[in-house]
């Protein structure tokens, strides 16, 4: 029995001396820095993304405060710079905070993730931004199968396994689960899956959208747009599902058991979006009615910033989400909210009766389109101030073209109102200065719709054989290209004897990463 027992002794330190060099070196900064997020085993890769980017900001900064959970409607709508910003100009005090969006999270996914983000991060402030949609029966979907029957999540959520054990308490596991496969022909595509992902979202979490899925004042009738019929049919006949009320149910518990105040957020839709129901705004209150008796149960705030109307018809990506523009209106909005409601007692021990009973701010009017647009860009006035320094550029001599190949649906000047409107966030100089630059290259490229007919053909050639002699046809003297394009065309079109690489820009503040290449 001695023996056995002295074997079992040995085995276990060898093991513990083998393995624990890699889990020191897991832990290290050096493999912070220079490999992929690790893994919790998900397929959904924003997720694991956003847990990497929250563990980021916790380093560099110290403490999270609030942390915004929800489905894409509050990753594409939330941008936590704005929010600072506003709670700041509230309060004249520091606010820290992170959107934490996945999309497709449903009511009863979000209930198994906000403990988990309460315990790692222990915020002041956890805001769960909703909608009806993530309350219908039929919303089932990839993200919230992944969700829900992950081996770290039901350990997190005190169903013990071994597997989810092991990811909670090795990092060496975690990146082993990360790069087991990178022999595999499917591991370059996990890649720039990661790539693009951490390339579109900003370091806060926040996925600034900048693209019209849809007009929005087409008519909500089935039918009608393509893109819409899945929602007719999940909303037609809706009632909040009990699994999804049990989720956010699960989320008011927490104000009870931990030190962290709790919050639910109607995120605005369009005026439209009632249409999706049989019964139209009946239908859509019986949302409503199923958080009121949750904030009357918990004692948690249920703000209701819908009928507001925030939000003009040009700032909607489709009926249910904020583009850009549409999010920089709303964050700042809430920042106000949760400035005015920290000055009356949000934060406190006891919340006060009157932030249960009504959204704290007074109604504010609809935002007028013109008068939004008359400080070029959003500019703030010291920085309307400054923009007319940076106003040429060492990088592109006035008079030539520059041509962006991309031609994903959008409108550069929501895009460039929203970095505009950014710029007095920035206290770096040199962050100051890549927004500038691209707002004023912004204004000067050319998009293929831009040129004559005649031309077209030869951008047509060019995207066809990657020669850039058809750019030279056409006229065109410098490429400004967006990252996510390139990443999916740089083997075909960016020949480095064509095309000579200058420079590139990269801050959460411009949205994408932006290459710039002369032709030679």
């Amino acid at each position: 029995m001695k023996v056995k027992f002295k074997l079992f002794v040995v085995t276990l330190l060898v093991l513990v001396s083998i393995l624990l060099p890699f889990e020191i070196a897991a832990r290290s900064d050096y493999a912070t820095e220079h490999l992929l997020p690790p893994s919790y085993n998900m397929n959904t890769t924003i997720f694991e993304l956003q847990l990497y980017l929250l563990d980021q900001l916790e380093r560099d900064a110290g403490q999270v405060d609030c942390i915004f959970l929800g489905s894409s409607i509050v990753l594409q709508g939330i941008n936590p710079a704005v929010v600072e910003a506003a709670y700041r100009a509230q309060t004249d005090e520091e606010i820290q905070c992170f959107t934490f969006g996945i999309t497709g999270l449903v009511g009863q996914s979000a209930g198994l993730v906000a403990p988990i983000l309460v315990e790692r991060y222990q915020p002041r402030l956890l805001i769960y931004g909703t909608s009806p949609r993530e309350f219908a029966a039929r919303m089932i979907n990839e993200a919230t199968l992944d969700i829900n029957e992950n081996s770290w999540i039901e350990y997190k959520n005190g169903n013990f396994n071994w597997q989810g054990f092991f990811i909670e308490h090795s990092a060496a596991y975690r990146y082993y689960l990360r790069y087991q496969d990178w022999l595999s022909p499917d591991f370059e595509e996990i890649l720039n899956r990661f790539t693009n992902f951490e390339n579109l979202l900003t370091d806060d979490g926040h996925l600034p959208n900048f693209n019209m899925l849809f007009d929005v004042n087409i008519p909500a009738v089935p039918g009608n747009v393509a893109e819409e019929r899945p929602i007719f049919r999940r909303l037609s006949d809706f009632q909040p599902n009990e699994r999804d009320v049990n989720g956010v149910e699960a989320i008011a518990r927490l104000e009870q058991d931990t030190a962290t105040r709790v919050v639910i957020l109607e995120i605005p839709t369009h005026s439209s979006f009632v249409n999706y129901f049989d019964n139209g705004l009946e239908g859509y209150n019986e949302f409503t009615v199923a958080m009121q008796d949750l904030s009357n149960r918990y004692n948690v705030p249920f703000w209701q910033p819908r009928h507001l109307n925030l939000i003009p018809d040009e700032f909607w990506t489709d009926r249910t989400h904020m583009n850009a523009n549409g999010a920089l209106i709303f964050s700042d909005w809430l920042g106000t909210q949760l400035g005015l409601a920290a000055e009356v007692g949000l934060l406190d021990e006891e919340i006060p009766e009157n932030l249960l009973t009504a959204t704290p701010a007074p109604d504010m009017p609809p935002q007028d389109i013109a008068t939004f647009y008359d400080n070029p860009f959003g500019l703030s006035d010291v920085a309307s101030t400054e923009y007319p320094q940076f106003d040429s550029y060492r990088y592109i001599p006035e008079g030539v073209v520059i041509f962006d190949p991309d031609d994903t649906p959008g409108d550069l000047r929501l895009y460039r109102y929203n970095i505009g409107g950014n710029i007095a966030r920035l206290d770096d100089p040199a962050y100051r200065r890549q927004s500038f630059e691209v707002l004023h290259l912004l204004g000067r490229i050319q998009q293929f719709d831009d040129f004559p007919a005649d031309v077209q053909p030869a951008l047509q050639a060019w995207r066809d054989t990657g020669d850039a002699s058809y750019l030279k046809q056409a006229g065109i003297d410098y490429l400004m290209i967006p990252s996510v394009w390139l990443m999916l065309q740089a083997d075909t079109l960016v020949n480095p004897q064509q095309l000579e690489f200058v420079r590139e820009w990269k801050h959460w503040n411009i949205g994408v990463v932006y290459h710039l290449y002369r032709i030679r």
